[in-house]
């Protein structure tokens, strides 16, 4: 994967998600029978973009949107 090639060449701090599935959590878009619409696997950019993943790194609940404005390049 592509995070080892990451970490091989020096990333200190870098995070795999992987998701089973990926649902509309907006309710916009529901199927017939009303269960939010299942998109297929590469669609799960849409979390990222609703900023909805959340977990915790190094013990402090964080959404992708706060880990990326945290980054920055250290020269």
């Amino acid at each position: 994967m592509n995070q080892h090639r990451l970490i091989e060449a020096g990333a200190k701090n870098v995070h795999l998600s992987l998701f089973d599935d990926v649902h509309d959590t907006t309710g916009l878009y529901k199927n017939a029978d009303g269960t939010p619409y299942q998109y297929n696997g590469h669609w799960s950019w849409i979390y990222v973009y609703n900023n909805e993943y959340v977990t915790t790194i190094n013990g402090k609940t964080t959404t992708i949107m706060e880990w990326l404005a945290a980054q920055s390049l250290n020269k």
